[in-house]
């Protein structure tokens, strides 16, 4: 049997077992804290995928809301435009020289060596002194060799008392006392004794006092010869220093003197720089000035060429606003009146469902057939009405913005993909005007109630002018369709048409006008042209239409050129790829 335990044991382990259930419930509750959070989190993302999903939709329903609504208002074109003739005044900017670090020579201090001293030299003129002091105490020592006086005499007669005293004492060991005994022979060597030592000091007081008296003579003079010869030292010591000085003061002015000269050399050009950069931008300014304000005074007065560059820049910036992708072309009919041709977007590309943001995320259900209807319908007026606000905002000579828009369709009779205008409005700057606020608008509203004779028919061919069917050349592309438009007409039954010789002719790249000079020979309905360096064109004429291919070096793409009934002129679109039309308009006159 197995020992008992006892109550402190048994009082241990029962602690021990519930500190244990108490980390087990700890760790329990911790993982169901933890699982509760980690929830959370995926609800919490959940939730917030779902409100950027539901914000995204309607940011784009939002925007087809929207799309009507002109970056500047039909109201003010002309006053701001005046206001724009006002002339910019340059800013010059300022030349900020250098400074000139200018650095200060900074001389040595001279430190002087101190006083002479003559029996102790120190300093950095100590090693002048010492041979004089050297030669002073030799020339001493010699002197007092030479002249012993009485000193010696006494010191030799010093030494025989001395001897004398030795003697006595060696002489009364021997006798063993027998002569000079007693006190009295004692008092008797001592006596010797006292008188040598007596003799010896004043012999040696005596030679110590005349090699005094003959340092003191050669001192005088050694130590004044020392002085002078010091001052000298220290003269020339100082004249060294100042030499040095003035050579490094003229090194030092002469490094400067060439460091501010190079100095002055580089803050001159760079001034010359500076002037020639504010001079050009100056000429730049001015240039530029002067484009803006003949382009605004050229909008103002209602020029044909300027106001077909800006209904250019006008369709292909709105083109690129708009939320929904449709071909746009226009013309300028006269100085108060342009024409808009448009692609109607498909019904597919607009959003078919209608978003709820719910507890447990986003729900859709499919638009139905009315909302699609009205949602389409909204779409194309409201494409009409932002391409005529956008044109108005900027030209304030346009009263008028003819607009067509264009849906593709088979026709039964033929089997043809082709174009059935389905909107055909005028749209007047008087009706446009009286729009205070372009929020919260309703496209079809606006265009019903500004006149002009608008047409609307969904699901049927109308006749409408300018047409009501153009024959689709490319499905994809609205633009080289609508080379033609308004015209529809292909006038290979009038003749191929000459147009061999000079054009002087203007496209537009990045939205910048650029003038080019093109050479056309033509062989029956074959052309080939040439401008600039080595660019090329080769096409077919058709009637009035030219179809063909350019290339600028490695650059190449179509183009759809379509001339005047006289032959005179063209106006037509460029585009790379397969493409006639995304590069821009392209328009000529026979030289």
């Amino acid at each position: 049997m197995g020992r008992r335990l006892t109550y402190s044991e048994r009082a241990a382990r029962r602690s021990q077992e519930d500190r244990e259930r108490r980390r087990r419930a700890r760790e329990a509750e911790e993982r169901r804290e933890e699982r509760a959070k980690k929830r959370e989190r995926e609800r919490q993302r959940a939730l917030n995928a779902a409100q950027e999903e539901f914000n995204e939709w309607q940011e784009t329903e939002d925007a087809l809301a929207t799309l009507a609504a002109p970056k500047r208002s039909v109201r003010g074109t002309e006053g701001r435009l005046r206001t724009g003739l006002s002339r910019h005044s340059f800013e010059p900017g300022q030349f900020v020289p250098e400074v000139f670090d200018a650095r200060r020579f900074v001389p040595e201090t001279f430190s002087p060596a101190p006083a002479c001293n003559f029996d102790e030299p120190v300093g950095p003129l100590a090693a002048v002194v010492e041979p004089i002091r050297a030669a002073a105490l030799a020339k001493c020592a010699e002197k007092v060799k030479a002249e012993p006086g009485p000193g010696p005499a006494l010191e030799k007669v010093a030494s025989g008392g001395g001897a004398c005293c030795v003697a006595l004492i060696a002489l009364k060991t021997r006798a063993g006392g027998a002569l000079f005994t007693g006190v009295g022979g004692w008092l008797t060597v001592g006596v010797v004794a006292a008188a040598s030592l007596v003799i010896a000091v004043l012999a040696a007081s005596m030679k110590s006092s005349r090699k005094a008296r003959v340092w003191e003579r050669i001192r005088a003079d050694a130590s004044a010869h020392a002085e002078m010869v010091y001052r000298d030292a220290e003269a020339a010591r100082l004249n060294d220093f100042e030499s040095r000085q003035a050579s490094a003061r003229r090194q030092f002015e002469t490094a400067e003197s060439l460091r501010l000269a190079d100095f002055q050399s580089r803050q001159a050009e760079a001034r010359r720089e500076f002037e020639t950069a504010e001079s050009a931008r100056r000429a730049d300014f001015e240039k530029e000035e002067n484009a803006r304000i003949a382009w605004i005074q050229g909008l103002l007065d209602g020029e044909i060429g300027v106001l077909k560059r800006a209904l250019d820049r006008r369709i292909a910036k709105t083109r690129k606003a708009l939320p929904v992708s449709c071909s746009v072309t226009g013309r300028v009919r006269s100085r108060t009146s342009v024409e808009i041709a448009f692609l109607a977007p498909d019904m597919e590309d607009l959003p078919q469902q209608v978003a709820r943001l719910t507890k447990s995320g986003v729900s859709y259900r499919d638009k139905n057939d009315r909302e699609l209807d009205n949602q389409y319908w909204l779409v194309v007026h409201g494409v009409a009405l932002r391409y005529a606000s956008e044109i108005m905002s900027r030209c304030p000579t346009v009263v008028e913005v003819r607009l067509d828009a264009y849906e593709e369709r088979i026709d039964e009779a033929k089997g043809k993909p082709c174009l059935a205008c389905i909107l055909a409005h005028i749209a007047p700057r008087s009706g446009l005007s009286k729009i205070e606020s372009w929020e919260n608008i309703k496209p079809d509203v606006v265009i019903e109630e500004s006149g002009g004779g608008s047409a609307w028919k969904r699901g049927e061919f109308v006749e409408q002018d300018p047409v009501t069917m153009l024959e689709i050349v490319d499905s994809n592309d609205f633009e080289k369709t609508a080379a033609d438009w308004p015209d529809a007409v292909d006038a290979s039954a009038d003749g191929v048409l000459d147009i061999s010789g000079t054009w002087v002719t203007e496209y537009l790249y990045e939205d910048e006008p650029t003038k080019a000079t093109i050479e056309f020979e033509q062989e029956d309905g074959a052309v080939a042209g040439r401008y600039g360096k080595k660019a090329t064109i080769r096409g077919e004429l058709a009637g009035r239409r030219l179809r063909g291919k350019w290339q600028e070096g490695t650059d190449k793409g179509e183009l759809v050129l379509t001339f005047s009934d006289d032959g005179s002129r063209f106006d037509g679109t460029w585009g790379t790829g397969l493409s006639g039309a995304d590069g821009g308009s392209w328009k000529g006159e026979r030289k």
